[in-house]
Order: structure tokens, then C-alpha cells, then sequence
């Protein structure tokens, strides 16, 4: 996990850039670390956009991490399909469909209309459901492709 200040510094780029941070995350694969960063923007993120913010990210990460053992840069979009973990990720998931698997193991499908801190509203062809995070064990995007 990285330390709120440059969380914020990297949101701040991101959204001086017309994106928002998605998620920025330290993960250790086949023996290497690999800080993963990934930005939402309306539209998409291009691979354009994310060489673009590795460019401007990679200076400030020298600095900021530069007592940190080597790591692997990693920027992206946060995908088509994707996990939603925190509210921010809700939030920025406004109007997509999403499958939610509740702890009961059951699954409910729907459109998110809107989050806050303790939980989100969907509309499923039953009409409104609200959901705590606290019951919810996964919960996706679902592109109907």
C-alpha cells in the first residue's frame, strides 16, 4: 500500500491530466514487486494516456520511493471488467451494471445508481436493492458484450 501523501500526489496528477486515480497497489509476482497503477478517465484510457502517465509519474516515484528495494512500474486502466473494492471504486462506477456476490453465495445483477461510505443502491428487474459492503464477498463491472 502506498502512503496516503502520494496517493494524493498521483490522484492530483491524474486528475490535472483529466483522469482519476483508480487504485495504486505494491504486488509481489513470480519474486518481483510491481507497484500497479491505475487510472479511470471518461472515454477510456489509452495506451497513449497510460505511457503518457508513467512518463510523468516515473520522476516522482524516484524520488518518493527511492529507499524502496527495485520494483516493476506498472500503469493501466482499471479494465472493462473490474473489481470494486472501495467506495471510491463504486463512485466512479455510477451507471454500469455490476454482478455482486453476496457472503450467501447468491448473486444479484443491476445497474449501480449510486454509494456512499456504508454501501450502493442498484436497479435489478425487481426494482431498488441496497447493499452494505460488509455483505458483499465479490462485486464486479459485467460488460454485456
Amino acid at each position: 500500500m502506498l502512503d496516503k501523501a502520494l496517493e494524493d500526489e498521483l490522484s492530483a496528477l491524474a486528475i490535472a491530466n483529466g483522469a482519476k486515480l483508480y487504485d495504486a497497489s505494491f504486488v509481489k509476482e513470480d519474486g518481483n514487486l510491481i507497484l500497479r497503477i491505475s487510472f479511470y478517465k471518461e472515454g477510456g484510457v489509452s495506451l497513449d494516456f497510460c505511457t503518457f502517465m508513467s512518463n510523468l509519474i516515473s520522476p516522482l516515484l524516484d524520488v518518493k520511493l527511492a529507499d524502496m528495494e527495485n520494483y516493476y512500474l506498472e500503469v493501466s486502466s482499471p479494465g472493462i471488467e473490474r473489481i470494486l473494492s472501495t467506495p471510491n471504486h463504486f463512485g466512479l462506477s455510477k451507471g454500469e451494471r455490476l454482478s455482486v456476490k453476496l457472503l450467501d453465495k447468491s448473486i444479484v445483477e443491476g445497474i449501480l445508481l449510486s454509494s456512499d461510505d456504508k454501501g450502493f443502491v442498484i436497479e435489478t428487474k425487481e426494482g431498488e436493492k441496497s447493499f452494505s459492503y460488509a455483505l458483499c464477498k465479490k462485486v464486479k463491472t459485467a460488460f454485456d458484450w
